[in-house]
């Protein structure tokens, strides 16, 4: 059965196609200054990282070098950037940053006050653009890791991404003061440089701090160790390291005992994915593993890897020194490998993960897995968080709303306050691999327009409580009861996004999370998403609910969730897509030469036409949650609808999902013999005792191009 040309242009569902460009456009990077004195205080753009730069100022067509600072409104044309790998951008207000060198990897300096920059006031956004197999590929992101100083926002079309918009939702003065709070509002000065707030000019005040206007936050990840022990200014983690150490549940006394498994992607295109299966612990007294002495505080995570030929053994041990409070605040701890290779960065990989679940609050957490509900977050396997199934499969991650507080609700010494405060007021990185459950990136290819904000300090949302939500056909736009496991619906009311966000094109497994928005079922099972704005979601009803009644279906934004929406299920309940995208009038009913049945080109009797709908149910060779439909084997229904043409039941030559597409169902069928003729006659279909909507198709008395 084909799929028609023209369908791209008039279904319903969003989905986007996969442009081929002739020639690679550069990346239109633009600047704009939101901030209400943006015409009195001068504001300025330089580049920097470990990278190279290739980029031309389109205001004189002259390349632009790292290093240099350049005033923004010299870019107010824009910038062709057509390579920048591993790079910074980074935003000073009144003065021009001065520290960036060769010799420091152009990074202006933040941390130390003996030097310039630090009472300059700046932030940064990173970026990475390159060649790709087709064209250009890149992303960018704001990154909160090492300091927060500027509110900035990344907005992207995506070129042949989806588009993004990354922002902050707060003022900064409110801001400071929460993550002040966080140190005891330690002020970092020549004296002592151990303190996490930089005072400065064109900062902002807060009644907790004198002395001047303060222009970042330093990070507990890049802020200076008070003592040799490793502590800093920020809440010691030393009784959660000790609980990992004695905290086991099954053995009091002993090593909490965390699984890290999962997979680590291809070692090479089209090879077999390396899958790793280790167990770490936190050893509370001396001992010996692979011949190597172990001493009492120390990290060990022993286990297996697999890179297609068979379970090796991997080893790897952490000293207790890289155990301290900053050491994991900065998650990327030297280590020792005892037995194995580090093959395709494994040792990175794993030591990652399980650095990631300290800052997240998720190693030893008690707390019931929504992934794999009966079974503690503790005691789970780590792609139960991540989604890396060891098989090379992938499966929708944990929230981050259900790590920090949530997974340690009464401990806030076991997890990382600064990047959960952050996470809930921006979209910016609060430490590095916040991204194993949030992946706040704007990707895009050649051919983007990107544009980088500076914000207004006194910029923060208006409150408002949980938003009520309807569920509704994502044919017909009427109220969808029953919906269809499987199927696609609508969501309409106030949905927790601040703009439109449309999925990847076909082809592709629908993303769990789009916007910052993610949907639960029953508070565990996550939907696919094909599309999120402010009013409207288009979400895949999980396959996994087949069988259930109903279900509760909550939108969870990055700041507020909706109400739980009850939705009535059924095992089948046909609509059909029409024209109008309202489920009446001209339905998309198709010929076999892939052109629209209607009045410019009729179906006739004994024609066999192709009927597009949703809501036939369950399925052969059914595909997972999320995935394109299979072509081969194909995904047929279970038992086959009736159609009726103008209250004849016409031949149904083949039903079910239609290759390559998510949670919509075609139908094969003749025209029947006899049936009147008209512009617009009606069509209708019953799938398990359950009628459509009505469409309709033309219909001629005669076959085309005869007389």
């Amino acid at each position: 059965m084909r799929t028609s040309n023209k369908l791209a242009a008039l279904i319903v569902l969003p989905f986007l196609g996969v442009l081929q460009a002739d020639t690679v456009a550069p990346v239109l990077l633009k600047f704009a200054n939101l901030r209400p004195d943006a015409s009195t205080l001068p504001a300025y753009v330089s580049f920097g990282g470990g990278g190279v730069l290739t980029a031309v100022n389109l205001a004189d067509h002259t390349p632009l070098a790292k290093g240099v600072a350049y005033r923004l409104t010299d870019l107010s044309a824009g910038v062709a950037l057509s390579h920048f790998n591993s790079g910074r951008i980074y935003f000073s207000l009144g003065s021009p940053l001065t520290t960036a060198n060769s010799s420091n990897g152009y990074s202006p300096n933040f941390a130390n006050p003996s030097l310039p920059d630090f009472s300059t006031r700046w932030d940064k956004v990173e970026i990475d653009l390159d060649s790709a197999e087709t064209g250009l590929a890149g992303g960018a992101n704001l990154s909160a890791q090492d300091f927060f100083g500027i509110p900035l926002q990344i907005d992207s079309d995506g070129g042949r991404f989806a588009p993004a918009h990354l922002t902050w939702r707060e003022t900064t003065a409110n801001a400071f003061t929460a993550l002040g709070a966080l140190t005891s509002y330690a002020v970092s000065s020549r004296q002592n440089a151990t303190g996490a707030i930089g005072l400065g000019e064109y900062g902002v005040t807060i009644p907790q701090v004198s002395g001047g206007s303060i222009v970042r936050i330093i990070s507990p990840a890049s802020v200076a160790p008070t003592s040799a022990s490793g502590a800093t200014v920020y809440k010691s983690l030393a009784s959660y390291v000790t609980y990992l150490k004695t905290g086991s549940r099954t053995n009091p006394g002993q090593p909490v005992q965390t699984e890290i498994r999962g997979h680590n992607g291809q070692i090479s295109k089209g090879g077999p994915f390396q899958s790793y299966n280790l167990t770490a612990s936190l050893y509370n007294t001396p001992t010996t593993i692979a011949g190597t002495a172990i001493a009492a505080g120390d990290l060990v995570m022993q286990g297996t890897v697999n890179s297609g030929s068979g379970d090796l053994p991997l080893v790897i041990r952490v000293p207790a020194v890289n155990l301290t409070d900053h050491a994991i605040y900065g998650a990327n701890p030297d280590w020792t490998l005892l037995a194995g290779t580090n093959a395709n960065s494994i040792v990175e990989k794993v030591t990652a993960d399980y650095f990631a679940a300290l800052d997240l609050g998720l190693a030893g957490s008690t707390i019931d897995n929504p992934a794999q509900p009966g079974t503690a977050i503790g005691d789970s396997p780590s792609w139960t968080w991540y989604g890396n199934r060891p098989d090379g499969t992938d499966q929708p991650r944990l929230l981050i709303t259900d790590a920090f507080s949530s997974a340690e609700p009464s401990h806030d010494d076991r997890y990382m306050q600064y990047a959960a405060y952050l996470t809930s007021i921006s979209d910016a990185y609060g430490f590095a691999y916040n991204d194993r459950l949030q992946s706040p990136l704007a990707s895009f290819t050649d051919g983007a327009t990107v544009t980088l904000s500076i914000l207004p300090d006194t910029q923060a949302p208006q409150a408002s409580g949980p938003a009520e939500i309807t569920a509704h056909s994502v044919a017909t736009r009427e109220i969808a009861s029953p919906a269809v496991p499987g199927s696609v619906i609508a969501i309409h009311g106030g949905v927790p996004v601040s703009a439109q966000f449309r999925a990847p094109g076909v082809q592709v497994p629908l993303p769990y999370s789009l916007g910052g928005l993610t949907a639960r079922w029953n508070g565990s099972v996550a939907a696919p998403i094909l599309l999120v704005r402010p009013d409207e979601a288009l979400i895949q009803i999980p396959w996994e609910l087949q069988g259930q009644a109903s279900a509760g279906l909550q939108l969870v934004g990055r700041t507020q969730a909706t109400e739980v929406e009850t939705v009535s299920l059924a095992h089948a309940a046909p609509e059909l897509f029409a024209l109008n995208g309202h489920g009446s009038g001209q339905g998309l009913i198709y010929s076999r030469d892939s052109q629209l049945a209607d009045a410019s080109n009729p179906a006739w009797p004994g024609s066999e036409v192709v009927l597009y709908c949703t809501g036939l149910g369950a399925v052969n060779h059914q595909p997972r949650t999320g995935e394109p439909a299979p072509s081969s084997p194909r995904a047929g229904t279970l038992s086959r609808p009736r159609v009726w043409v103008h209250g004849v039941e016409a031949v149904v030559l083949d039903s079910g999902l239609t290759p390559g597409e998510v949670g919509r169902y075609e139908i094969s069928f003749l025209v029947p013999e006899g049936v009147s003729s008209g512009r617009a006659v009606p069509v209708a279909v019953e799938a398990d005792g359950v009628m459509s909507n009505t469409v309709t198709l033309a219909i001629t008395g005669r076959r085309r191009g005869s007389r």
